[in-house]
């Protein structure tokens, strides 16, 4: 059959006030993750297009994971 798993999803801030920061765009924005593309019909993070930009920005800077050196 064609079950869908069910996923529980969560959103972390650090820090306090108006000065919250996303755990997840810090993250993806220092090349320590990628992010999942998902299809159209599929649940997202509520900040998902920040974290598609923070993860453009990094592959472009050759941050973290997408750094060329060995």
């Amino acid at each position: 059959g064609d079950k869908k798993e069910k996923r529980a999803f969560a959103s972390l801030y650090m820090g306090k006030g108006g000065k919250k920061k996303s755990v997840s765009e810090s993250l993806v924005a220092d090349g320590f993750a990628q992010v999942i593309r998902h299809r159209s019909d599929e649940e997202r993070a509520e900040n998902y297009d920040d974290l598609v930009v923070a993860e453009t920005a990094a592959k472009a800077g050759k941050k973290g994971i997408h750094s060329t050196e060995t």
